[in-house]
């Protein structure tokens, strides 16, 4: 069984791979790629699911003078709520995992958690819209 062990291809959600640095020294190095296209797909599956459509175009991390603190959209039923709460912890892993681009947008969005409403489900969803044009 030993032989059939190898070098690890995938770390907590990161693609992982042995390079070689100019200087001869080997270490690994790790990509959020495979992590955000799971992400990702895992997004547009409920967006088909919940009848939502596809994923609009999205140029930057957030939407165009969007202010989550002054949201005054429909709270989430108690299910969206939970669905929300799980795509910022998503997002925050991504942060984690070098998108520093998505420190701020995720931030400001988690800090609605205790409440969120449909334009914070809707900002999220255009931050994965980012991401996947970002990929």
């Amino acid at each position: 069984k030993e032989k059939s062990i190898g070098p690890p291809t995938q770390y907590l959600g990161n693609k992982a791979k042995l390079v070689t640095l100019e200087n001869g020294q080997r270490c690994w190095s790790f990509s959020s790629s495979q992590y955000v296209k799971n992400a990702n797909n895992n997004v547009e599956d409920y967006r088909q699911t919940n009848v939502l459509g596809p994923f609009g175009r999205a140029t930057s991390p957030w939407p165009h003078n969007y202010r989550p603190e002054s949201d005054v959209t429909p709270e989430l039923s108690s299910a969206e709520s939970l669905y929300f709460q799980s795509l910022i912890g998503t997002l925050r892993w991504i942060v984690e995992q070098g998108r520093a681009d998505l420190v701020m947008e995720t931030s400001s969005l988690a800090s609605m958690m205790t409440l969120p409403r449909e334009g914070h489900l809707n900002a999220v969803f255009y931050m994965f819209a980012f991401l996947k044009k970002a990929a």
